[in-house]
Order: structure tokens, then sequence, then C-alpha cells
């Protein structure tokens, strides 16, 4: 059980750390397919890293040289076996799907901009504002003044 935890961890955070410099990428005006490619090979090292530190940690358990740790070398190997496959799934998986989440939203947006109401505009930003609305431009990072 404790290794299912772990492994979880490891993949939840590798998945965090790729997912949010595609998205810092993606802020600065990058094309999602540069987007993806730039942010796997900058996080890359870091994600090595940390699987290499927990498969490191993980063999002496999984070798099992003396009596205690022998009943617990199936979780080593449990443990090892589990970073590597996470650790290539994150590097091949998450952006595949990072990619098809991105287009259906963008898709999504645009279908449902011409579903719910003509006076409504979609920005850049995928934000919503109505077009008689006082608070202007919704690509404005700050609503407009009302002027008397």
């Amino acid at each position: 059980m404790i290794g299912c935890i772990m492994l979880m961890g490891l993949a939840t955070k590798n998945s965090i750390i790729l997912v949010d410099y595609i998205h810092q990428l993606l802020e600065k005006g990058t094309p999602l397919a540069d987007a993806i490619v730039e942010a796997g090979s900058v996080r890359l090292r870091p994600i090595l890293m940390t699987s290499f530190a927990l498969i490191s940690g993980m063999i002496p358990v999984a070798i099992g040289l003396n009596e205690v740790s022998s009943q617990r070398s199936s979780l080593g190997v449990a443990v090892i076996g589990g970073v590597i496959s996470s650790t290539l799934l994150t590097l091949i998986v998450i952006p595949a799907v990072f990619s098809y989440m991105e287009t259906a939203r963008h898709f999504l947006l645009r279908i449902g901009s011409r579903i719910v109401t003509e006076d409504l505009r979609v920005a850049s930003n995928g934000k919503y504002n109505h077009r008689d609305s006082s608070a202007g431009n919704p690509d404005d990072i700050l609503p407009r003044s009302k002027t008397p």
C-alpha cells in the first residue's frame, strides 16, 4: 500500500511540473506544440533526477541483503518498476493528453460562444464578457473605470 501511495505522489508531482511549465509558456504566447516540446526538454532533468533518486533509494530494499529487508524486497522491486514506467508515461502520455485537452477546450469555447448567445464574446484568454458590459474588453488585465 505504501508503494502505491509513493508512486501516485511521484507521478502527480512530475505531471504538475510538466503541465505548469507548459501553461507558463502558453501564457507567454508560445504555440502549443512548441510549448510542449520545450517544456519536455527543460523539465526532463528535474523529472529524471527525482526518479533516479527514488530508484537508488529503493535498490537496497529490492536486493534484500538481510532477513528483515528480504520480506520487503517485493515492495522495492514493485516501486522501482513503477517509477520507471510512471516516468516514461509522464514524459510521453501527459503531453499528448494535454494537447488533446487543449484542442478540445478551444473547440468547445468556439462552439459554446455561438450557442450561448451572440451578445457574449470570447476573449483570447478564454473568458467571456458581455458586449454591453461596462467592464471593458475581456482581454484587458484590469477593467476600465466607469465614467460618469
